[in-house]
């Protein structure tokens, strides 16, 4: 699948961006940063994919650097960090994706490409 640059792929990333932003600059976002980090302590960045709030935890699907996607499961009940699970190749995980968050990866990749120059 190509990028096209379309309203909808400006939409992904300046979201991506923003929460980008908001992972390594927002006191908020602390514990899953350092969830992050202690999974990967080489990552130089990280693009969260999807969240989904459950009634007692967040659960974020996360891209690490340009290979790695990582969910991690914080719980509200208490402050701990949370292991990193169901860890995988970027390529495994696209597989399975529908367009919407094809395109998402897409751009999270382009992203992350940048950080790394």
């Amino acid at each position: 699948m190509k990028l096209i640059r379309s309203g909808l792929e400006k939409k992904y990333r300046d979201e991506l961006q923003s929460s980008h932003h908001a992972l390594f600059n927002d006191s908020a976002n602390r514990r899953l940063l350092n969830s992050i980090r202690r999974a990967f302590p080489k990552m130089y960045s990280a693009y969260v994919l999807d969240w989904i709030p459950e009634q007692g935890e967040d659960i974020f699907t996360v891209l690490v650097d340009d290979n790695t996607v990582a969910t991690f499961e914080l719980s509200r009940l208490n402050g701990e960090l949370a292991e990193a699970q169901n860890v995988r190749m970027t390529k495994d995980y696209q597989r399975a994706l529908q367009k919407h968050k094809m395109i998402k990866l897409l751009i999270a990749l382009e992203l992350a490409a940048e950080n790394a120059e």
